[in-house]
């Protein structure tokens, strides 16, 4: 090696161990986004209470929609799948599909429901759920809606070796940088973190905590933990994590269950 490349390498070393403590830094201050936060009680077995937003503390959107949004359906009883046919169009802007699809459900959704169609996958869906019924997958991508955007990251951690859509962390941060800035984010698994998850499989992802931030996202709805909460971020940044069919509306962040 001569003394021209022994420089060289070490100048690359030099430059990867700041880096590593810059992406170090960056991430002590996205995970303090959330350490301090105000979660409103909710019966996780029943649903019987009410998902109330701290309207003092919360992000507003400033605009009106109502988005028609199905969480983790490969979790809801057969029964659940008629009650589809019993959402007015007039009930809803748009219809966003949150991952973790069932092909019955997504059939019923795309032959009975009208409307605009789109998706995200979940951690155990096979690649092509969502195109096999021509919804659109907005992974990486951003729609509006009554001036809103709204923005899809899908997939969970990475925490088994198959071919499903999952993200290492690094990889979810690098992820995040692609996708343009949006009033609402859209994803299958949360925040990193952010409900004390110690599993890595709902330990949540670090790119969608960096996109909130990076972007100042309102609103993120996620599915993946089959629970449902309301939790409101230090900067005000709504997160709620669903399941079933709900209809939010953005001017209040109302929820109507439809199952």
């Amino acid at each position: 090696m001569g003394l021209l490349d022994e420089i060289l390498n070490k100048i690359f070393k030099v430059e990867d161990k700041e880096k590593n403590i810059l992406q170090d830094q960056e991430e002590e201050v996205l995970l303090g986004q959330i350490e301090r936060m105000n979660e409103k009680g909710i019966d996780k077995a029943t649903n019987k209470k009410e998902l109330a937003i701290d309207t003092q503390k919360r992000k507003e959107i400033g605009k009106s929609a109502k988005l028609l949004c199905f969480l983790d359906l490969h979790y809801v009883s057969d029964e659940n799948l008629a009650k589809l046919r019993e959402i007015s169009p007039t009930d809803y802007d748009i219809i966003l599909c949150c991952g973790d699809n069932r092909f019955d459900y997504l059939y019923e959704i795309n032959h009975v429901l009208e409307g605009n169609k789109y998706g995200i996958l979940g951690n155990h869906d096979k690649w092509d759920v969502l195109d096999n019924e021509n919804i659109e997958n907005i992974h990486g991508e951003v729609i509006e809606v009554n001036g809103i955007k709204i923005a899809g990251f899908q997939g969970s951690n990475k925490y088994k070796s198959k071919d499903y859509p999952s993200f290492t962390q690094e990889e979810s941060q690098i992820e995040a940088d692609k996708i343009p800035r949006a009033d609402i984010l859209i994803s299958h698994t949360s925040p990193y973190g952010i409900y004390g998850e110690e599993d890595t499989s709902h330990i949540g992802l670090r790119g969608i905590t960096k996109y909130i931030v990076d972007n100042d996202v309102k609103l993120n709805i996620h599915g993946h933990y089959h629970t449902n909460t309301n939790t409101v971020l230090e900067d005000g940044t709504v997160i709620l994590g669903l399941q079933g069919a709900v209809i939010i509306d953005t001017t209040d962040y109302s929820i109507r269950r439809i199952f």
